[in-house]
């Protein structure tokens, strides 16, 4: 347990948390720090295409009553 105060503590955003003072309405709100947004891979689409595989050790048989 106490690694893991020690470890929290070394971060910035960790420090916070285990930081005994307490938090008051005169406490400043550091604005976040926003960073790029990653890159979206193209999707593959031909994936999308086929059988699809079976998901389950035990495949539910259709009863043909939902279309």
């Amino acid at each position: 347990m106490r690694t893991l105060y020690t470890a929290l503590s070394s971060t910035s955003s960790g420090s916070f948390l285990v930081s005994k003072t307490r938090l008051t309405s005169s406490t400043p709100v550091v604005a976040p720090v926003l960073e790029d947004v990653p890159p979206i891979p193209r999707p593959d689409w031909s994936l999308a295409h086929g059988t699809p595989p079976t998901t389950s050790a035990y495949p539910i048989p259709c009863t043909g009553r939902h279309h």
